[in-house]
């Protein structure tokens, strides 16, 4: 299982409409309009750019490593999302 699955499975239990991986923030979970932590310390852009490449197609791999905005879809056992990256 990936490591972005447990950010995923928690979005879906908590019905939040997105999931946001900052460099220097606490990951989030968007519920309701109001963002909910679910992180206890910020991550690093290293952190975000290992959670999103573990997943990501090869070309979209490949933009996250050169620093490109990408966007591609993901699979999981726990719905079909959509992932969108900016650096």
């Amino acid at each position: 299982m990936a490591q972005l699955d447990r950010f995923l499975s928690a979005m879906v239990s908590h019905r939040a409409s997105a999931l946001r991986l900052d460099e220097t923030a606490l990951a989030e979970l968007e519920i309701s309009g109001a963002a909910r932590p679910v992180t206890k310390a910020p991550l690093t852009g290293a952190q975000v750019v290992s959670l999103l490449r573990e997943v990501a197609p090869a070309a979209a791999g490949e933009a996250l490593a050169a620093g490109q905005p990408t966007s591609f879809g993901y699979v999981s056992d726990d719905g079909a999302f959509a992932i969108d990256a900016t650096r």
